[in-house]
């Protein structure tokens, strides 16, 4: 058992679903194979939510009929039955949204018994509170193998211009359209302050950009560009002086104030998005 954790959008779950695609279904003369499965965890899940979550993933017609008891028993059948060889939680932070300790605990054991009883490895994936399931339940600490951090992209010597590496990758698929070099040093930095690294504000920031700049009479993605880019979809109406791509007046600190994109109290708000 693994668990996957970091900040809201750094790209977890996509990473997961390509994992997931490797591995598709299998439609066999009677019966369905299902390699991975793959499971979203719904916001506030209880104990009495989560069987019937996975067997909805699972594709059961009968996802909501029996209580927890029988649908746990469903879930362990199919699950042996599919053939499924691992299976992945995603968003497991939803489990802990509601309730106090003994009922975290009680979702962390019954996650374990469920692996255990089927002998099938989960991997759990979430933003960093996650942990606190195993904070709950010490018998599942003891079965997650690793903990696998997920970190934002970064620039400079320490994180290898990460950035810039994947702003390089988003570069070959923006086309013909004429723009300035986005992988260059001071353009990542830039970057890497208005998303935190986020690969989902990336993507959001170049797909705006795009946008205004194919209104233009010479469609150009450009700093003034990528500024209006920051001020509609990232941050609405942000000042100059809070906006990295006005680097003239951009005071150059983390945008973790309250009200601004990355306050963690903004963040909490934003994780079933995540």
């Amino acid at each position: 058992m693994v668990l996957i954790v970091g900040d809201p959008g750094v790209g977890k779950s996509r990473l997961l679903q390509r994992f997931v695609d490797d591995f598709p279904r299998v439609e066999h003369e009677t019966w369905t194979e299902v390699p991975v499965l793959s499971v979203l965890v719904p916001a506030k899940c209880s104990l009495s939510r989560l069987p019937g979550a996975m067997l909805q993933a699972l594709g059961s017609p009968l996802w909501n009929k029996g209580n927890e008891e029988a649908r746990t028993y469903q879930l362990e059948t199919l699950l042996v039955k599919c053939r499924v060889r691992l299976v992945i939680l995603v968003e497991v932070n939803h489990l802990i949204d509601r309730g106090k300790e003994r009922s975290h605990y009680l979702l962390a054991d019954w996650i374990k018994l469920l692996s255990e009883r089927t002998r099938i490895p989960f991997a759990l994936a979430g933003i960093d509170r996650a942990r606190v399931l195993l904070r709950v339940n010490e018998q599942l600490a003891d079965r997650v193998r690793e903990v696998i951090q997920i970190e934002p992209f970064g620039v400079g010597e320490r994180c290898r211009n990460q950035m810039g590496d994947a702003l390089a990758a988003f570069n070959g698929l923006l086309g013909d359209i004429d723009r300035i070099s986005l992988e260059d040093d001071s353009t990542a930095r830039m970057f890497t302050f208005a998303t935190a690294g986020r690969l989902r504000k990336v993507r959001q920031l170049l797909v705006r950009s795009v946008e205004i700049a194919a209104k233009q009479p010479k469609p150009r993605i450009d700093h003034a560009v990528l500024a209006e880019a920051f001020r509609t979809a990232v941050f609405k109406d942000a000042p100059d002086v809070r906006n990295p791509f006005v680097a003239a007046k951009f005071d150059g600190l983390p945008l973790n104030r309250p009200g601004e994109p990355y306050h963690p109290r903004r963040q909490t708000a934003e994780e079933v998005d995540a």
